[in-house]
């Protein structure tokens, strides 16, 4: 069976045919959030390895709770964006979020910069985990953050799934966990659809005449909804993927 993947992007589409063994399917023109991710685990503040083995990471402040927030004087414009990586954060921000993750809280008597350069209801993605952060402004400014098992976004990603072939068609989505998300068979002229909100990764099956494709699914915010298509050809995937601006403070 011929496989074709067509990732569009700022109006481009780009024809890739070739064998199944790429490993992140329509993503693989794009630097995806896993590789993001992974680069944000050795961030270095200030000479510290703060990151990973504990130490003090502030600029201008002590860590831990109950310390001045870093560069007090200065306050953020806030990102638009859903999901943000540790590796953009400046300084101040990735200072705030470790004490907030290490000693399970943040408190300072000025602004959070954290907060104030995020969207409340953002993630921050740090060792390909998603961390919500939550703020509370009393006599101290209280930052926390906590892992969230099931970062969501505010809509669903739709995948379309259309049989133009003759011969009926049989479509499974699986999660990361191997759990079946959806699965039916699609007679020739048929056409499905599944929406998932859960950020992540996804293995999309299809199996037509004895033969078996898999395409992986991408569910973040810069992805588009993707359209499947089997034909006479083979499967055809088309997933766009959005040209993202950085934030305005992203290092």
């Amino acid at each position: 069976m011929r496989r074709r993947v067509l990732l569009s992007a700022l109006g481009l589409t780009a024809v890739a045919p070739g064998c199944l063994d790429r490993g992140r399917g329509g993503g693989g023109a794009v630097d995806g959030d896993e590789n993001r991710t992974n680069r944000g685990t050795d961030r270095t503040v200030n000479g510290t390895d703060g990151a990973e083995n504990g130490s003090d990471s502030t600029e201008n402040g002590t860590d831990g709770a109950g310390n001045e927030s870093a560069g007090d004087g200065a306050r953020y414009e806030e990102c638009g964006h859903l999901v943000v990586h540790y590796v953009s954060l400046p300084d101040p921000m990735v200072a705030e979020f470790d004490a907030a993750r290490e000693d399970g809280r943040y408190e300072t008597e000025g602004r959070s910069h954290l907060a104030d350069g995020l969207r409340e209801e953002a993630y921050v993605v740090y060792q390909d985990r998603h961390y919500a952060h939550e703020v509370n402004e009393r006599e101290l400014t209280v930052l926390e953050v906590e892992p969230d098992s099931n970062p969501t976004l505010p809509e669903a990603k739709s995948a379309r799934f259309v049989n133009e072939r003759g011969s009926p068609a049989t479509v499974r989505v699986t999660d990361e966990d191997g759990e079946t998300r959806f699965e039916t068979t699609l007679e020739g002229g048929d056409e499905a659809s599944h929406d998932e909100t859960e950020l992540g990764g996804y293995t999309v099956t299809v199996v037509v005449d004895g033969e078996e494709t898999t395409e992986r699914w991408r569910v973040a915010p810069w992805y588009g909804d993707p359209d499947v298509r089997i034909t006479g050809d083979g499967v055809d995937w088309l997933q766009s993927v959005a040209d993202v601006a950085p934030c305005p403070w992203a290092v």
